[in-house]
């Protein structure tokens, strides 16, 4: 079971946020029903480059026969990091992660 602040390995290419397969990022909130996380995904100097709520079948665990891999981002003339931040991830949700991120959202207002 995945929890908060667990790392986790990304299962498919996010181009809009630079991000690929294989990936590893930190679940920085569980929504109620374990289908969705939101997942931090940062540069080895520190840097966020995304934050994106992702479906349970995006992302897995890591195992303990695995090895880490770095590689550069590439930020082309037009983007930057606040638009990589704010780029919605077009993935499918189950209807209650759906229901939990609009409760979460009510709930910060």
């Amino acid at each position: 079971m995945i929890k908060e602040l667990d790392t986790v390995i990304l299962t498919r290419d996010l181009p809009q946020q630079k991000l690929r397969k294989g990936d590893l990022g930190a679940v920085v909130f569980v929504h109620e029903d374990g289908g969705a996380y939101e997942v931090e995904f940062v540069t080895l100097g520190g840097g966020t480059l995304a934050v994106v709520t992702l479906p349970a079948d995006a992302v897995r665990t890591v195992t303990g026969r695995e090895i880490a891999h770095a590689r550069e981002v590439v930020e082309s003339a037009s983007s930057n990091s606040a638009a990589a931040l704010a780029a919605p991830v077009d993935l499918p949700l189950s209807n209650e992660a759906m229901a939990s991120i609009a409760e979460m959202t009510q709930a910060r207002r």
